[in-house]
């Protein structure tokens, strides 16, 4: 079972990592705007309603019920169709990788590899 181990400061590890330099990156969105859409998409799939009060972004996904084998393969589908990114093996090995914060720390640092799908917004620096 996976452990959420996040540091309340800095980036995870894999976004260190993977963080492009200003020239190499695409407009992206927020971490706040990337992880609002994770949560919409998680709460959607997993049927998880707004008065359920165990539900945070800081909750981890795996533990705690709300993402099953499943639902992971479609989170990782929705995430790369949604912002055009494609996760390495390593972001989804992050301990980061667990709660709707995390992914979206993650997501927000890695480049665009094309054009964002029509499940989700597209990439917009505002």
């Amino acid at each position: 079972m996976l452990r959420s181990t996040m540091v309340s400061h800095g980036p995870p590890p894999v976004a260190a990592r993977l963080l492009p330099s200003s020239t190499d990156r695409s407009p992206c969105l927020t971490v706040d705007e990337v992880a609002a859409s994770v949560e919409t998409f998680i709460r959607a799939r997993s049927r998880v309603s707004a008065g359920d009060s165990r539900f945070s972004r800081q909750s981890n996904l795996w533990e705690d019920g709300y993402v099953d084998s499943i639902g992971v393969v479609e989170l990782i589908g929705y995430i790369e169709d949604a912002f055009g990114v494609v996760l390495p093996d390593e972001a989804l090995f992050d301990p980061a990788f667990t709660s709707v914060d995390g992914i979206a720390t993650i997501v927000s640092v890695l480049p665009t590899v094309g054009k964002a799908g029509g499940n989700g917004p597209v990439a917009t620096k505002t």
